[in-house]
């Protein structure tokens, strides 16, 4: 595997320590206390990303075998990809858009969840996020180009897929952080 591959594997790594570290002895009142009315507990924010990156894994996955299947390997550049995967990229690396509203299928399922469920749950899609990311190695992942699950015509390319959910997931697991900060986070 190429450096950037690893580095990728290293970040959904370093995810799944910190998902144990922010969640272990967290009671079920912490786990789903909201800082406010339309804000995300910390259990909110992991059933998040368990649907931001499932619904990407199952658009993923046939991507990764179609390119295979046709001998699409190579190491292309990663920085090239779409136009609008550069975009989403641009602008979770700058830090902003951190208050867009996400996309429906990216939601949250409901408004309370069982922590242990919801973090086991993040730590299978982190974990196969890294198998996936494995089984692409060799391909040209950035020119592999694959529709989003918020629209088919909204594309990225694999390398993006892989740099924005590395990046996607530490901003949501800084957000359980502040949660767990908050001046008003129960005791127990």
């Amino acid at each position: 595997m190429n450096d950037t591959t690893n580095a990728w594997l290293a970040e959904y790594d370093r995810a799944i320590q910190r998902v144990a570290g922010i969640t272990t002895g967290l009671s079920e009142a912490q786990a789903n206390w909201k800082p406010a009315p339309k804000k995300w507990s910390i259990t909110e924010c992991m059933d998040h990303l368990n649907q931001s990156m499932g619904t990407y894994g199952a658009c993923m996955a046939p991507a990764i075998a179609k390119a295979k299947a046709k001998g699409k390997t190579g190491n292309a550049p990663y920085d090239r990809g779409t136009f609008i995967g550069r975009f989403i990229l641009k602008t979770l690396k700058k830090g902003s858009g951190s208050n867009l509203p996400a996309p429906g299928v990216f939601k949250p399922t409901a408004s309370h969840f069982e922590l242990a469920s919801v973090r086991q749950k993040l730590t299978n899609v982190l974990t196969g996020a890294g198998e996936m990311l494995k089984q692409a190695d060799g391909l040209a992942m950035g020119k592999v180009v694959f529709g989003t699950p918020v629209s088919a015509l909204v594309r990225v390319s694999l390398a993006q897929a892989f740099e924005l959910h590395a990046i996607h997931t530490h901003r949501h697991l800084d957000q359980m952080e502040r949660v767990k900060q908050h001046a008003d986070f129960p005791k127990a």
